[in-house]
């Protein structure tokens, strides 16, 4: 891999394919485009690619590029190595020190200093990398070949582009259609975000300017167009076609059927056919390295004095291209064939001299796995080592394929040994979010492990994989089995109640979850490790808060003075966390908002990629609570993103996007999400069932079908009463729930439920639960025919709401007053009710329940009464609330709206109203 510095030949026959380029430099200017070349090996993706690189920098564009290899896949973070490493010296003092480090790391320009920066720190740093040099102007990200980037550059790559969005950064990228189980960044784009541009068939006429241009060839048209059936157009296989011909010689008549090879394989074989055999020895070495370069492969053939003499005749028979010292062959399959097709012992002898003279170490230790098959405690050691620099380079991917490679080189005689190894490989795994292949590892080791500490420990790995992926039952059987063994390990045993506590809290064994805890805590304190014991006390203030429960002040207390003693506490399970997670709950929305934006930062400086499925659904929920719904759809997209990344959390993150949609009128969309979260949840047993339900009922109740509502509420509601669930979560659905009833007719089945929630009130600090009761009140009134005896509980409702700052559930308490109003024959007020609902509905974009609040507001008959010179719904509101003298910021709380949107309703009010003060306002408005 290399970076662009040559000058394509002139492109023939891509007008179509380069005007796509040239729109898409345009497009780069105004934020971010991308653009993929898309299309089979040898089309000419590349050719198109170097115009586009090209034109770039004509444009005075900055342009990082790459061209990654099919042999440098397996080398952590070569492609961006590549791209970032000129850039972040010019741009290294505008990042912060984390981010400088998770860099240098990551790119071999520092060792680690402390733990290991994960592959989400580098992705940070390389996000910020790119908006700083966008200030200057627009960048283009060139990938050639993306199917062949390192694993840890592909991730980086598409974290990054997720996050662009007005940055005049662009990206283009080659892609191979046959590109197998590659890599593909388009995975991280919007299909709107992204231009994909298939790669057509060159013209006969094109190919007639490849050949002639390459090899001076000019054919007749009968073979020309031949030659365009058979290679397909593809200009590769065409010049691979013509160059079979002996010396370049064309057939004696253009009627004669063309030479074709049987494959591809063939065509590359007759062209590595003219190498004598040293000469392909010396390209062996080439094809065996992840980085050829001229002085390497010296050092590698020293018996081979005249290395430089046979490079360059593969030069000119056209197998590899020079970049100054670095080496590339001209087509992939040129390395792959001329690898495969040599004999093991050959391949082994050409490992051997490479792991003499290579320098990084990672590529040392391949080498030496590679050399020999055989058994070596010294290559298992090397091994090691470079599994633990990948590791702390933020490549756990990486460092599993060299765990599992020292554990194949360990000697017979060292069982304990291997086992360690494959332990070591299965958690480097799970790090990665290979957690199939970790568990695989594990299973392979469960069968021979005896029982005892070491099998504990490794069922207590199985356990939290089994309960990552969702199989609660056979999380929680595992987890048993593995208490049952831990001995004297008393950090041991208490990580494994730690487990149990979450495991059977997901399957709502509430008693025996706290029960878990219980004994988490006095394990950790008998073990003196005060990082468990922080993590078990802040599990046992999570059961108490489930269970209704208050948690002790001495415990809470005695948990935030260990979490602050402590550097290694669990991002997700640190007393903190659950404080804010409460406070959240129970609608003190800016109080928890500090907290977990300080959890999250700290999951993303810290690289701690586990977390961020957690962090991201929790900021979801929180700035769906506070109605800003496209922030929390997109903190719902990266919590599922995360999940699939890791393989931890997607029933909740699947949830969360399900949720958020709902309220967005995304009915299609929340339906898929929330139905898939259903399936997730019921095979695994989890609680969480009664979320989803609760999706899909408020999907049907935001329709108006609130038959269709109650067969998911009704579920839901039963498993609640069945199995005593009454958490901040599940509680949300009660109101649903009432209403669904309310307007089936059914109000005495849903008078119980309000009183389970007005009792949540007295249990705990549920300040959301006193409004949503009041509201559910005022539905029962409703229910009864009695609207007027509902009003005095609505007014509760709307004001209530209005003080914690959540909208949503503002708007529906206003539009059920609305509706009290309107049924009690108090038009006007019913109006000023529904006309507030509706214009919060329409500013949160609840597109469905804007539907029906304009539904409700049709039912009141008669003629609206004109607003003042004809002022809007939300014109009269503001002029209303500036009549009665509140400030703009007072009313753009009271409104839901900016401040400059206030400023810009009083303007078009004063014209309107022909007036220039709010004295001469307060006395145009009417009374009451």
């Amino acid at each position: 891999m290399e970076r662009v510095t040559t000058q394509p030949p002139r492109v023939v026959g891509r007008d179509r394919e380069i005007a796509a380029v040239d729109e898409f430099l345009t497009a780069t200017r105004d934020g971010f485009a991308a653009v993929i070349l898309e299309g089979d090996a040898g089309i000419g993706k590349t050719a198109v690619w170097l115009e586009g690189v090209n034109a770039a920098r004509d444009l005075g564009y900055r342009v990082l590029s790459a061209r990654p290899a099919q042999s440098e896949a397996t080398f952590s973070f070569a492609a961006l190595g590549d791209l970032a490493e000129e850039a972040l010296g010019e741009v290294r003092s505008d990042l912060s020190e984390p981010q400088q480090e998770a860099l240098d790391v990551a790119l071999l320009r520092a060792p680690a200093r402390r733990r290991a920066p994960e592959q989400r720190a580098v992705a940070v740093a390389f996000l910020n990398l790119l908006r700083t040099l966008a200030r200057a102007g627009p960048v283009v990200l060139a990938v050639d070949d993306v199917q062949w980037l390192d694993g840890g550059s592909a991730s980086v790559l598409e974290f990054a582009l997720r996050r662009l969005d007005r940055e005049p950064v662009g990206l283009l990228a080659t892609l191979r259609s046959s590109r197998g189980t590659g890599a593909d960044l388009t995975n991280a784009l919007e299909p709107d975000r992204v231009r994909r541009v298939a790669l057509a068939p060159l013209s006969s006429g094109a190919l007639h300017h490849v050949l002639m241009s390459h090899l001076g060839i000019s054919m007749p048209r009968p073979m020309l167009l031949q030659l365009q059936e058979i290679s397909a157009g593809n200009p590769f296989f065409a010049l691979e076609m013509a160059r079979a011909f002996p010396q370049g010689e064309l057939p004696a008549q253009p009627g004669h059927v063309l030479p074709v090879p049987e494959s591809l394989s063939a065509l590359v074989r007759d062209r590595l056919a003219d190498l004598s055999s040293g000469d392909r020895e010396i390209l062996l070495h080439v094809a065996a390295m992840a980085r050829p370069d001229r002085v390497s492969v010296r050092r590698g053939t020293p018996a081979r004095p005249n290395a430089d003499i046979a490079l360059r005749r593969a030069a000119d028979a056209g197998v590899i291209v020079f970049d100054g010292d670095r080496l590339r062959f001209t087509h992939p399959l040129l390395a792959s064939v001329l690898y495969t097709e040599a004999s093991p012992s050959v391949r082994r002898r050409i490992h051997r001299r490479l792991a003499g003279t290579v320098t990084d170490p990672e590529e040392k230790a391949r080498h030496h796995a590679l050399a020999s098959d055989a058994p070596s405690t010294k290559v298992a050691e090397v091994l090691d080592d470079a599994a633990r620099l990948a590791r702390a380079r933020g490549a756990p991917g990486r460092a599993a394929e060299l765990a599992e490679l020292a554990r194949d080189r360990t000697p017979s005689n060292q069982p304990s040994r291997r086992h360690q190894r494959m332990i070591e490989a299965a958690d480097y795994h799970a790090a990665a979010g290979n957690t199939d292949r970790a568990r695989s590892l594990l299973e392979q080791l469960r069968t021979v492990l005896p029982p005892g500490p070491e099998r504990a420990g490794l069922l207590r790995r199985l356990g939290n994989l089994e309960m990552d992926r969702g199989d609660l039952t056979q999380a929680r059987t595992l987890l048993e089995e593995a208490l049952a063994q831990f001995g004297d390990e008393t950090a041991l045993g208490a990580d494994i109640h730690i487990s149990l506590c979450w495991a059977t809290s997901f399957m709502w064994d509430l008693s025996r979850a706290t029960a878990h805890a219980h004994s988490a805590i006095a394990l950790a304190e008998q073990a003196g490790d005060p990082s468990r014991l922080a993590e078990a006390m802040s599990a046992l203030g999570r059961m108490d808060y489930l269970a209704g429960r208050a948690t002790s002040d001495d415990i809470a207390a005695r948990a935030l003075e260990l979490e602050g003693q402590s550097d290694d506490i669990s991002i997700d399970l640190r007393p903190s966390a659950e404080l804010g997670y409460q406070w959240m709950w129970a609608g003190q929305l800016d109080r928890a908002r500090s907290v977990l934006q300080d959890l999250h930062r700290l999951a993303v400086e810290g690289g701690v990629e586990s977390s961020l499925p957690n962090t991201f659904f929790y900021l979801s929920i929180l700035e769906w609570l506070a109605g800003n719904w496209e922030e929390a759809r997109q903190h719902a997209q990266d919590s599922y993103l995360a999940a699939q990344l890791t393989g931890l959390g997607e029933i909740g993150a699947l949830y969360q996007r399900a949720l958020v949609d709902a309220h967005l009128g995304r009915v299609d969309e929340a339906r898929t999400a929330a139905q898939r979260s259903l399936e997730m949840a019921e095979t695994a047993g989890d609680v969480r069932i009664i979320q989803d339900l609760g999706v899909l009922g408020f999907v049907d109740l935001s329709l108006g079908k609130p038959a269709e509502a109650q067969s998911h509420l009704g579920r839901a509601a039963a498993m609640m009463r069945e199995r005593d669930v009454w958490t901040p979560a599940v509680l949300r659905i009660v109101p649903d729930h009432v209403e669904a009833l309310v307007f089936m007719g059914r109000t005495a089945e849903a008078e119980p439920f309000v009183e389970r929630l007005e009792g949540r009130v007295k249990a705990l600090d549920e300040r959301w639960a006193v409004p949503a009761g009041a509201r559910c009140r005022g539905l029962l009134a409703l229910g009864w025919g009695d609207p007027s005896a509902g009003l005095p509980a609505l007014e509760r409702a709307v004001a209530g709401h209005e003080e914690l700052g959540q909208p949503f559930e503002l708007a529906r308490s206003l539009m059920a007053q609305g509706s009290a109003l309107r049924r009690a024959l108090h038009k006007r007020p019913a109006r000023d009710s529904l006309e507030r609902a509706t214009g919060i509905f329409e500013r949160l974009g609840a597109r469905t329940w804007a539907g029906l609040a304009r539904s409700e507001l049709a039912r009141i008959g008669g003629r609206a009464p004109a607003a003042p010179a004809a002022l809007s719904a939300t014109e009269e509101r503001v002029a209303s609330l500036a009549a009665e003298g509140l400030t703009n910021r007072e009313i753009a709380d009271r409104s839901f709206m900016s401040v400059k949107t206030v400023e810009a309703n009083l303007s078009r009010i004063y014209r309107k109203l022909g007036i220039r003060s709010r004295t001469e306002l307060a006395r145009r408005m009417p009374a009451g």
